[in-house]
């Protein structure tokens, strides 16, 4: 992938957004309100990328592959772990077994998508106009979190980013928790 440089407004909007993060995980004792306002907080930083995104045009479709494959996923993956998490809570299924079983149910859709995940994590390029530019229907196995409405705020794969991005970070979560319950 080409060197292409995060706006410094949009670094400065993901710094914020990870300091409130941490602010609401810290100061919100009870886990399932601080999800949830977690979610939340998510939600605001969405529309804050989405105002950035209509404010600004992309210079070329380096730039643009850049913003769908790299920064929109910086926020959304959040939004899909915490939403991974709630799930989590809301079933109360903090048993052994369970969590056994939801570690291997992400590894089962880590592998079903094996070779987009591979394409991301070594940084691959060919694909990238096809999936990371804007004029393809989103379509995505990764995401649980519902597909953009606003069709030009998407692309083929952004959210599959934001899915894996998530998965992972979910699955060491399990992991901590299965080793705390063994």
């Amino acid at each position: 992938m080409p060197d292409v440089k995060i706006p410094g407004t949009l670094l400065e909007l993901h710094r914020e957004f990870m300091a409130d993060l941490l602010f609401c995980c810290n100061e919100v004792s009870d886990t399932l309100k601080q999800i949830e306002s977690s979610i939340q907080l998510c939600d605001v930083y969405r529309s804050r990328l989405y105002g950035y995104y209509r404010e600004n045009k992309f210079e070329n479709q380096v730039e643009e592959v850049h913003f769908f494959k790299v920064v929109k996923p910086m926020f959304l993956s959040e939004l899909e772990y915490f939403a991974r998490l709630q799930q989590f809570q809301l079933f109360g299924f903090e048993t052994l077994a369970f969590c056994k079983r939801e570690h291997l149910r992400m590894k089962r859709i880590l592998e079903a998508n094996k070779g987009f995940a591979e394409y991301y994590k070594r940084g691959v390029t060919y694909f990238d106009e096809a999936w990371f530019t804007r004029g393809t229907p989103a379509q995505t196995t990764l995401s649980i979190l519902p597909l953009e409405a606003a069709g030009k705020f998407t692309s083929v794969q952004d959210g599959s980013v934001s899915g894996l991005l998530a998965i992972n970070r979910y699955l060491l979560c399990l992991e901590e928790k299965i080793k705390f319950l063994s």
